[in-house]
């Protein structure tokens, strides 16, 4: 009977113990999720608004927190697709859900979505030309006229370019 009681006693802090953890370990998960797809909801709604930046980035920051990135990856996807979302907010839904991507380790897509964003890749500058007195804005100089051809060369102020 001693024993029982003892193991009774001893089992009870345990139990109590587990009682306390186990909800505030599941909870956040829920809740972070809630949040999202409530987000997820509101930012639809707002495509067309400037309000839709911050709430992007609100979404994308719970990133860490919720068990699913799949709600944000939808969402991205659905206001980078919306014909009424205004610009910016369909380049910053790209390039979230291209952060979103990378971290599911998707890298072909993530390629393939900042391909669609199309930032420059690459670029020249050709010069110098000659700008006495601010002469050089009002003439054409070679590129300006016949367009970027790499292999062609140009006279410059001082030198061939």
């Amino acid at each position: 009977m001693t024993r029982r009681v003892t193991l009774l006693l001893a089992a009870l802090p345990v139990a109590a113990f587990a009682a306390q953890v186990a909800p505030t370990e599941v909870a956040p998960a829920d809740r972070a999720g809630d949040a999202a797809r409530t987000l997820s909801t509101r930012i639809l709604s707002e495509t067309d608004s400037a309000r839709a930046l911050p709430d992007l980035f609100r979404l994308y920051e719970l990133r860490e927190d919720v068990a699913d990135l799949g709600i944000l990856a939808s969402t991205f996807d659905a206001v980078a697709a919306a014909s009424r979302a205004r610009p910016e907010a369909r380049a910053t839904a790209l390039e979230l859900r291209a952060q979103i991507a990378l971290a599911q380790a998707q890298l072909p897509e993530a390629q393939r979505i900042t391909t669609r964003i199309a930032p420059i890749r690459a670029f020249s500058v050709i010069g110098p030309f000659d700008n006495e007195g601010r002469a050089g804005y009002s003439t054409a100089y070679g590129p300006e006229a016949d367009g970027f051809v790499a292999s062609k060369r140009y006279p410059g102020k001082e030198h061939e370019v």
